[in-house]
């Protein structure tokens, strides 16, 4: 099955379907049904937002940006962004409440605040509900009337994707933001008592120690709520695998046959590739380093 799996699953399971099936980009989401939750055992998942059960659920589908760490940015059926409409979103969070209780939820987008305009009119639909939920954000998109109507309408935390604390990084990887930017971010979602979750990457291509230093400080002094501290795996289709030389990686690992994510089981972490000023061993210290030092500094 090749591109949208909303149709190409029924063709899939047809008894005349072809070998090769291929989809072409469904730009209308409001006419694909809510996801069937009865085909699960939806109470076996457990994530809790400020002590209320909760579960996911999306706005768009896509992303335009072009962060050299991040898969598909060259395949259409990524790249291309599509929304449902603002109604439709709360009529799928209005049936999960009705029927299984729910009142919290987790946006599963790519960057929720990808579209201004989307997502006041979201939040304006939101606002006299009961809900609370948590989204994830970039942060070069916010300002301050945007936040302001999400804590309207029951955001409790955002989490955004920091990356690094040194801006030559960040500019190396095209992630379009700036030290300052995340700071701003941070600024911003605190003064409205938002939770800040915050993602960095060591290793990332180009890092040195010192921009490593810059990542610690960046924590140390904006104090996220919660910090998320990985090593960068270059993984197939992005940019930094395809073209490892030019931004100096050096690694070897299969993925049909090696276990690459050891998030959750810190005697198994481990560094898979190095960069141009940093080994792999350099890396996975620096990581502990600085993840002892802000779980402690930030408690």
């Amino acid at each position: 099955m090749i591109g949208d799996g909303f149709k190409a699953s029924l063709k899939a399971f047809s008894p005349n379907r072809e070998k090769i099936i291929k989809e072409p980009i469904e730009k209308n989401l409001d006419t694909i049904p809510f996801p069937d939750r009865e085909l699960i055992d939806i109470n076996k998942y457990s994530y809790y937002i400020n002590g209320r059960k909760s579960t996911n659920i999306m706005t768009h589908l896509g992303c335009p940006y072009n962060c050299i760490f991040c898969c598909g940015r060259k395949t259409e059926y990524y790249k291309y962004v599509r929304y449902r409409s603002p109604e439709n979103v709360i009529a799928e969070m209005d049936m999960l409440n009705a029927k299984y209780g729910y009142k919290a939820f987790v946006f599963y987008d790519d960057e929720f605040n990808l579209n201004r305009n989307y997502v006041l009119k979201l939040c304006k639909l939101l606002k006299n509900k009961n809900y609370i939920w948590r989204a994830p954000i970039r942060a070069n998109l916010v300002d301050e009337e945007m936040v302001k109507r999400m804590k309207e309408a029951g955001c409790v935390e955002v989490t955004v994707g920091v990356e690094s604390g040194s801006d030559k990084v960040l500019k190396i990887c095209k992630k379009q933001t700036t030290a300052k930017i995340n700071s701003y971010a941070r600024e911003l979602f605190s003064k409205y008592s938002i939770k800040f979750k915050a993602f960095v990457v060591i290793g990332l291509p180009k890092a040195s120690i010192e921009d490593e230093r810059l990542t610690e400080k960046w924590l140390l002094e904006n104090k996220p709520d919660s910090v998320d501290i990985n090593i960068n795996t270059p993984y197939p289709s992005t940019e930094q695998y395809e073209k490892k030389e030019k931004y100096g990686l050096k690694f070897k690992y299969n993925f049909f046959k090696q276990t690459i994510s050891y998030k959750f089981d810190p005697q198994k972490y481990d560094a898979f590739s190095s960069n141009s000023l940093m080994s792999k061993s350099e890396i996975l210290k620096m990581r502990e380093k600085i993840l002892k030092k802000v779980n402690r500094k930030l408690k």
